[in-house]
């Protein structure tokens, strides 16, 4: 984000096919306090926005369309640099949270734009 915003370059590790999610801050911070406020014993509870899988070489691409100008490198592609794995991403299961009544209320789309407005 800090490339995009200041040099207008976005440089990528990797071809870019890695599949994540994420979830905004405000939506943490929510789900954080509600488990702090459990009172039902220690539980394990998973958080994450599941709602919205990008690969990063989309989001890159978004991330440079709110730009205009902004430009994407790919670097170091070969597979024997061994920077990233190839695992398939196995979403969390965030239902004991959702049975509590969470759920993310700020979309990918629009915590970027916030973000970016931030600056």
């Amino acid at each position: 984000m800090a490339g995009a915003l200041n040099e207008r370059l976005i440089t990528l590790k990797s071809d870019g096919r890695a599949i994540r999610s994420f979830c905004y801050v405000t939506d943490a911070i929510v789900a954080l306090l509600m488990i702090a406020a459990d009172n039902t014993g220690t539980r394990v509870f998973n958080l994450a926005n599941e709602t919205e899988e990008i690969t990063i070489a989309d989001l890159a691409r978004f991330v440079a369309g709110l730009y205009g100008d902004c430009k994407i490198i790919i670097e170091n592609t070969t597979p024997d640099k061994g920077l990233y794995c190839d695992y398939k991403r196995v979403p969390l299961d965030c239902s004991r949270l959702e049975r509590m009544g969470w759920h993310p209320e700020v979309g990918l789309a629009d915590g970027l734009k916030r973000v970016i407005e931030s600056f």
